[in-house]
C-alpha cells in the first residue's frame, strides 16, 4: 500500500510542478496584461512583488495582511535552503542513477539534469556569499511575508523542476535502490559519458547554456557589487537615505541589470537542461515577475529622482 501511494505521488510530482510554474507566470501575466481581474487580485500580486525601495509605495491590498513584511536580508534563507534542497537532489540524481534509475529519463537527458543542478548549486551559493557578506540592505528594507513563503517554496521547487519526467516518475525505486560514495561516482560518470554520447549538437546544446548562465552570473555579481557600494557609500556619509541613482556599466542602460542578469541565468539553466517543460515554464515565471518588478523600480526612480536618465530603460536595453 505504501509503495502504491509512493508511485502515486511521484507520477502526480511532474504535473504538480508544472502546475506550480503556470499559476505563478499566470498570475502575473494576468497582472501586466489588460486582463478584466478584479483589482485586488492584481493589486496583491504587485504587492507581493514590493520589496526594499519599493515596500513604501505598495498598493493597498490584502487588508489587515497588507503590511505583513520580514527583513529583505532574509533572501539568505531562500539561498540556504535552496542550496541545502539542490544539494540533496544532486547527490540523489547521481547516486540512484548508478543503480538505474536515472536511466529512464533516457540518454543525454539524465547528463543534462546533472549540469544544470551543477550550475544551480553554484548559483545559490554565490548569491548566498554575496547575500551574507556584500550586499547591504537598509534597515527599513522588507519584502511581503507571503513573498518570504513563495521564494522558500519556490527554490525547494527548482531542483526538482530541473530533473526530467522520467526520473521523477521513478522517484520510488530510486530511493530504495542501493547507494553508496562508489555509487555515486559512478552514476556521476556515466551521466557524463551519456552527456558526452550524443554527439556535438547536444554537448553544444549544453554548453552554450553552461556558458550563458555563468555570464548572468557574472552580469549580476556586478552589479550587485555596484548596489552595494552605492549603500555603502550612502551609509558612511549618514544619509538619510541608501539610494541613489546608479551609474556605470549596465546601468547606464538599464534600471535593474542584476533582473537582466537573472532571466539570462534561467535562459542558461534551461538551455544546459534541454528546454523541459518545467524549466521554460519556470523560465516564464522569472521573465514575467522581473519584467513587473523591473517597471515598478523604473517608476520608483523616476518619481524619486527628477535628473533620473531619460534614456534609461527599464530591464531590456533600448527596448523595455
Amino acid at each position: 500500500m505504501a509503495e502504491q501511494l509512493a508511485a502515486a505521488a511521484a507520477a502526480a510530482l511532474g504535473p504538480l510542478l508544472k502546475a506550480y510554474w503556470a499559476l505563478a507566470a499566470g498570475s502575473v501575466i494576468a497582472t501586466l496584461l489588460p486582463v478584466p481581474l478584479p483589482r485586488a487580485f492584481k493589486d496583491a500580486v504587485t504587492l507581493a512583488a514590493c520589496r526594499g525601495k519599493l515596500w513604501h509605495s505598495k498598493p493597498d491590498a490584502l487588508g489587515p495582511l497588507r503590511d505583513w513584511s520580514v527583513p529583505q536580508s532574509w533572501f539568505l534563507h531562500f539561498y540556504l535552503l535552496g542550496a541545502a534542497c539542490n544539494a540533496a537532489t544532486l547527490a540523489a540524481f547521481a547516486c540512484c542513477g548508478a543503480a538505474g534509475a536515472a536511466a529512464a529519463a533516457g540518454g543525454a537527458a539524465a547528463g543534462r539534469a546533472a549540469l544544470a543542478l551543477a550550475l544551480f548549486q553554484f548559483h545559490l551559493l554565490r548569491r548566498a556569499a554575496e547575500t551574507a557578506f556584500i550586499m547591504r540592505y537598509p534597515r527599513d528594507a522588507r519584502m511581503h511575508g507571503i513573498a518570504y513563503l513563495f521564494g522558500l517554496s519556490y527554490y525547494a521547487a527548482v531542483p526538482l523542476s530541473l530533473l526530467p519526467d522520467g526520473w521523477l516518475r521513478s522517484l520510488p525505486h530510486a530511493l530504495a535502490a542501493p547507494t553508496g560514495a562508489a555509487a555515486c561516482v559512478d552514476g556521476w560518470r556515466a551521466e557524463a559519458g551519456e552527456l558526452l554520447k550524443q554527439g556535438p549538437a547536444v554537448a553544444a546544446l549544453a554548453g552554450t547554456g553552461a556558458a550563458t548562465f555563468l555570464l548572468g552570473n557574472a552580469l549580476q555579481f556586478a552589479s550587485h557589487l555596484a548596489l552595494a557600494r552605492l549603500a555603502g557609500d550612502a551609509q558612511r556619509r549618514s544619509e538619510k537615505t541608501a539610494y541613489r541613482i546608479p551609474r556605470g556599466a549596465l546601468f547606464e542602460l538599464v534600471s535593474c541589470p542584476h533582473y537582466l542578469a537573472e532571466i539570462i541565468i534561467y535562459c542558461g539553466l534551461a538551455l544546459a537542461a534541454g528546454g523541459s517543460a518545467n524549466t521554460l515554464l519556470m523560465l516564464v515565471w522569472v521573465s514575467v515577475n522581473l519584467v513587473l518588478a523591473a517597471g515598478a523600480t523604473q517608476a520608483w526612480y523616476r518619481a524619486r529622482f527628477k535628473t533620473y536618465p531619460e534614456k534609461r530603460r527599464a530591464l531590456v536595453p533600448y527596448v523595455y
